[in-house]
């Protein structure tokens, strides 16, 4: 089955990051697409990397590359971005390169930041501390699935202190844009553990 283009016209009003801009991305997407969650997700993770004037990258179908980038004039990666459960494959090539200014993961499913801790067993040392991680709420994505009828969509989305708003049409919807501290998490699965 043929794979169309899903366009969305973003403006992001993002007050933590100081972004009032507007943006276009189009994602191929297939019929048969088994999670339509990571799609939205990737969206909202675009949008709230906006401050980067990002792109998307090849990460979607490529675990070695990022989802979402951007580069400095001189080519160099100033953004990585990844989007759902992370690869082993895809840390360890993070790990690989040079100094990256901000590498950002995006989770949409608790299960995924559950799966990240279990990248670090055995980790003496917080060598996640410069990475930053986020979680959209699963529910809230599951209920956006009946907004996407249409292969053009108009968001505008608001980032306020945690707090994402998003109208869509006439409807505004709030969710939140948890910021987590992975290794306090990584510690806490050591302790519960250590408890059984």
């Amino acid at each position: 089955m043929k794979r169309f283009l899903q366009t969305y016209e973003l403006s992001v009003n993002d007050c933590e990051q100081n972004v009032y801009d507007t943006a276009r991305i189009q994602l191929s997407i297939g019929p048969e697409e088994e999670d339509f969650s990571r799609t939205l997700c990737t969206v909202l993770s675009y949008a709230h990397c906006l401050a980067f004037q990002p792109a998307l990258g090849d990460g979607l179908y490529d675990v070695k590359q990022p989802m979402i980038s951007a580069k400095d004039t001189q080519g160099e990666y100033e953004l990585w971005g990844y989007v759902g459960e992370v690869q082993k494959k895809a840390l360890k090539t993070i790990q690989k390169l040079e100094h990256i200014p901000h590498v950002r993961f995006y989770f949409f499913r608790p299960s995924q930041k559950d799966h990240f801790c279990q990248l670090l067993k055995g980790s003496k040392q917080n060598w996640v501390r410069n990475y930053r991680f986020f979680l959209f709420d699963e529910r809230f994505l599951e209920g956006l699935h009946h907004q996407q009828e249409n292969r053009r969509n108009q968001w505008d989305l608001s980032f306020v202190e945690g707090a994402l708003y998003l109208t869509i049409g006439d409807e505004t919807l709030e969710s939140q844009v948890e910021e987590i501290d992975i290794w306090k998490t990584y510690q806490t699965h050591l302790s519960s553990k250590e408890d059984r």
